[in-house]
């Protein structure tokens, strides 16, 4: 449902083919939308949530002027949080407390 709430938000920019053969995102669009248009991308867990920065669930091609969502439908029931959704976040897995935390950090800079 992720998919079709940003085709959406997204409804002012024309819809295209994926970006090139290697990325194979089915939702993009001609154009290179700014933040204020982008609809924000939250992840809703038991013990909060998680704002996901725009760069990770936006492709841009600024040469190519399309933007692509960054985000596939999984092939089995389960969700998967990808490289791309989780860049520039320490994730914290405590398994005595059974808990993940996220913190963003830069990893450039570390």
């Amino acid at each position: 449902h992720v998919k079709e709430a940003f085709v959406k938000g997204l409804g002012q920019l024309t819809q295209v083919p994926h970006l090139n053969d290697t990325l194979q995102f089915d939702a993009c669009f001609h154009g290179v939308p700014n933040s204020n248009s982008i609809p924000t991308f939250t992840l809703h867990f038991d013990g909060g949530d998680l704002q996901v920065p725009i760069e990770n669930y936006i492709l841009r091609d600024e040469e190519m002027q399309k933007s692509c969502l960054a985000i596939i439908p999984s092939p089995t029931p389960a969700n998967i949080i990808g490289a791309t959704t989780m860049q520039n976040f320490h994730v914290n897995f405590d398994l005595g407390a059974n808990t993940i935390t996220f913190t963003r950090v830069q990893c450039s800079k570390l």
